[in-house]
């Protein structure tokens, strides 16, 4: 886990803003639900650099499920320097049964693609996130809090005792 934060490296930019970026690339938490915040928010940073973030995110999500043998809900692709988070449409067939229809995917990345897909995909991932911590018992205090939420996840894991 220490390695991961040495490669990933979280660092708080803005303390007021609560604003933290990836290998030294802003993230700022949640996403907007109106096009008024949505400007303020998602192009207050260039939109690459917050694609990014949000593809090394992913990647760094993806490395820790593998260790800790975590399902993730929402499975993560990672594509260059973009990423695809996919949402299984299901329905029920018998009393307990659920049968996959097909899955959507979301790409996390704001450029071209419309507002409310990109939103969702954030969405997806921060649910990831937080079967994470859930799994490790870390507790969540806000899910828009993408990358506060990871650091809070690998500080814990790194000041865990080793077994």
């Amino acid at each position: 886990m220490r390695d991961l934060d040495f490669i990933y490296p979280i660092q708080l930019e803005h303390a007021r803003d609560l604003l933290y970026s990836i290998v030294s690339l802003p993230l700022p938490n949640g996403v907007a639900s109106t096009t008024k915040n949505a400007s303020a928010l998602i192009h207050k940073l260039p939109l690459e650099e917050v694609g990014s973030a949000l593809t090394f995110v992913a990647q760094l999500v993806l490395l820790l499920s593998s260790y800790l043998h975590v399902h993730l809900p929402y499975p993560l692709t990672t594509v260059g320097s973009k990423a695809i988070v996919r949402d299984g449409i299901s329905i029920m067939n018998g009393p307990r049964a659920c049968v996959l229809l097909s899955y959507s995917r979301f790409i996390l990345h704001g450029r071209g693609t419309e507002l409310y897909r990109y939103e969702y995909a954030v969405f997806l991932l921060n649910k990831n996130i937080e079967q994470l911590m859930n799994k490790c018992h870390v507790p969540v205090l806000d899910l828009r809090n993408t990358l506060p939420n990871l650091k809070n996840l690998l500080m814990t894991l790194s000041a865990a005792p080793v077994v």
